[in-house]
This record gives C-alpha cells, structure tokens and sequence, in this order.
C-alpha cells in the first residue's frame, strides 16, 4: 500500500495489520534506543556495473574503505 487516503475500501484484515503496525510502532517510539534491527548480522552490498554520478568525494569514501552506516 502506497497511500491511504480512506479505509472505506479496505478488509477488517487490512484495517487489523495497520493496527498491528502502529502498535508495534508505537512500541519502537517508546524505547531509549528508536532503532529497529531489521538485518542484524548481514552486510548490505551496493553493486554497479556502470560507475554511478555520484559526486568525487563519495567515490574517495568507497574507494577509501570507508564504510556508512545509518547511524553516522
């Protein structure tokens, strides 16, 4: 779902696991720490086959072995 607009159209499921959602939300909100471990232990891979126009200065910092993380 891109956008809700109405729940009109939607199922009593659908409504249910937006409820869901914003719970469980609600839940990460309240923490000291607001981060969710959605891939612990797994390393994210950016792959090109062309050189992307990305500025000189990211280039310098990948080509660096500097590493980013949402964090930083």
């Amino acid at each position: 779902m891109k956008h809700l607009l109405s729940i009109a159209d939607l199922s009593r499921d659908e409504i249910g696991e937006i409820m869901d959602t914003a719970i469980s939300m609600h839940d990460v909100q309240r923490r000291q720490v607001k981060k969710l471990p959605t891939l612990p232990g797994r390393t994210i891979i950016n792959f090109f086959l062309k050189t992307p126009p990305a500025p000189a200065v990211h280039l310098r910092l990948l080509a660096s072995g500097c590493r980013l993380t949402p964090s930083t």
